[in-house]
């Protein structure tokens, strides 16, 4: 459950009392995709990896029976604890037919990766000089856990309050199969709303 690897030898009680896992005798020669383990008899082997590692192998243990050495065994193993790399949030392109309020965000993870977002409150900005204030969109963002989602597909929908200019803050990361966590994206984005304008002569 915690992404570690543990070997163990599978047999029916009380057949198993006896048997232990240890250094073999006449080990193969060693790689570093060909480990055994150290020293000493155990009932299990546990196998892991430090962060962003992401090692795979083959195992070969003694077997051995009353501290009688029987022979080897061998297990393949995979570890992972490579995080996936941050999304990339960027704004969807239109495809020019149709206007509205919202501005529509692609959020992209790592394939096989599951994406989760967390939008701060909209904050209208009540004129375009608003704009230049740098500040606003400069400021730290507390995302706390609660407040992210799973997306569900790849895209999001921000739209605007009041129908003015509104300013979000937009974050995501994502965690890969093997339940690594990466370090999350982060954009502040201005959603103009419609600004086109027309005049009837």
């Amino acid at each position: 459950a915690d992404g570690s690897c543990r070997f163990s030898l599978s047999l029916a009680p009380p057949y198993l009392a006896g048997y232990r896992l240890g250094r073999p005798e006449s080990p193969t020669a060693g790689t570093t995709r060909t480990l055994s383990p150290a020293p000493g008899l155990h009932e299990s082997l546990v196998m892991d990896a430090f962060a962003g590692e992401d090692l795979s192998g083959r195992l070969t243990s003694g077997v051995y029976l009353d501290g009688v050495y029987q022979g080897t065994l061998s297990a393949d193993f995979h570890l992972d604890r490579l995080p996936p790399l941050p999304p990339a949030i960027a704004a969807c392109e239109g495809d020019g037919h149709s206007f509205s309020d919202g501005q529509e965000l692609c959020i992209e993870g790592e394939e096989g990766a599951t994406v989760r977002y967390a939008v701060s409150g909209g904050i209208p900005l009540d004129a375009w000089d608003a704009w230049e204030d740098r500040s606003l969109t400069e400021a730290p963002a507390e995302f706390p856990p609660e407040s992210f989602a799973t997306l569900a597909g790849n895209r999001i929908i921000l739209p605007t309050v009041g129908g003015q200019a509104t300013f979000y803050r937009v974050a995501a990361y994502a965690v890969d199969a093997a339940g690594n966590r990466g370090e999350a994206a982060e954009l502040p984005v201005i959603v103009a709303g419609k600004n086109i304008y027309l005049r009837n002569d």
